[in-house]
């Protein structure tokens, strides 16, 4: 039987039961039509009901025949990183001074406007440059305490991103030159940008003294971007072509060279400077054609340099060859420092 209209159930030691048919096991609630009915006799028990389960809002697949599996909830998805801000009611028309205090107190937190535009500003970074979500997750922490610690003064920029994911790389050892970073960003510099990572330096003790999360507990300073870090990155992006092996040998040789000649050579050249060469004179020692196989021109451009500069470089290095070589590789290269060309 079915009953128009609505019944309100009864209680009997808090379970609702069926007034009609006296029946508590039967009672079935109809989230989609916001019904509650007693499943044997049809009762309508309450109508326009309110359903706590999660909201969706759309079926982007139903119109092509699928279940209705791929649906979106109402709302932004939770984020650890802000203070719960996600959705909000738009209030259209009506009394101004209430519509001002509605808004003032829904809306998103200046930290988590700053970090959401910060965030927006790293995920293209990110893209940019191919890094690993793990050291996305350090930048995230990084900037996350510089902006609570009031240290970026409310800047969440192009120039403080690209410092932040400097130094997240220099912790993690995966070291991006200067140069390298702004080079698909015109409107910075590579002044600029030096400047801000020395100013985000000091912050960033500062921001340890005074933190209490421990995001930065383990922040030690950076390690430096010394050649020999560089140089492996170089010689992976240019040695794939001479085998595994093959490889292996002139990156670990090269490295091995960049540590006795960042000791042995006093004039000023950059870390990718002193690399470059170290890796053009590992390769010369291990045979490969540095003419055709392996240009100079290669090399300096993966080092965001000039070819001039290796060869430079290269030119005050040769002298020293007996000092930053070490004798000790195993198997020995094919050739002898005695070989290597001049320029």
């Amino acid at each position: 039987m079915s009953a128009v209209g609505s019944a309100r159930s009864n209680l009997i030691g808090g379970q609702a039961y069926c007034p009609t048919c006296r029946s508590a096991a039967a009672i079935i609630t109809d989230h989609q039509q916001g019904n509650e009915l007693c499943g044997r006799c049809g009762l309508v028990l309450q109508s326009r009901i309110i359903s706590e389960e999660q909201e969706w809002r759309t079926f982007s697949n139903s119109d092509k025949g699928d279940t209705g599996q791929d649906r979106n909830r109402v709302g932004d998805k939770t984020d650890e990183w802000f203070d719960g801000s996600a959705g909000g009611t738009a209030m259209i028309g009506g009394d101004r001074a209430l519509m001002r205090t509605h808004e003032a107190a829904t809306s998103m937190q200046g930290r988590d406007r700053l970090l959401k535009t910060a965030f927006g500003n790293l995920s293209k970074i990110k893209g940019d440059f191919n890094l690993k979500d793990v050291i996305m997750e350090r930048c995230k922490e990084i900037a996350a305490v510089l902006l609570e610690s009031d240290q970026l003064k409310g800047k969440s920029g192009w120039k403080e991103m690209l410092a932040v994911v400097y130094l997240a790389c220099r912790e993690a050892g995966t070291t991006r030159t200067l140069k390298e970073l702004v080079e698909p960003y015109p409107n910075v510099t590579v002044a600029e940008l030096g400047r801000t990572v020395n100013r985000l330096k000091k912050a960033i003790t500062v921001a340890k003294a005074g933190s209490s999360d421990g995001a930065l507990a383990n922040y030690g300073g950076t390690t430096a971007d010394t050649p020999a870090h560089l140089v492996k990155r170089y010689a992976g992006q240019l040695l794939g072509g001479l085998g595994r092996a093959k490889q292996t040998q002139v990156e670990m040789l090269a490295a091995d060279i960049c540590v006795r000649a960042s000791e042995q050579v006093t004039k000023g050249y950059r870390p990718s400077s002193l690399a470059s060469a170290c890796l053009y004179m590992a390769l010369q020692l291990y045979d490969v054609d540095t003419r055709t196989t392996i240009p100079v021109s290669e090399i300096a451009s993966v080092a965001k340099t000039s070819e001039g500069t290796v060869r430079g470089c290269y030119k005050d290095l040769r002298p020293l060859a007996r000092y930053v070589v070490p004798t000790n590789v195993s198997p020995p290269p094919p050739k002898t420092i005695d070989q290597l060309s001049k320029n």
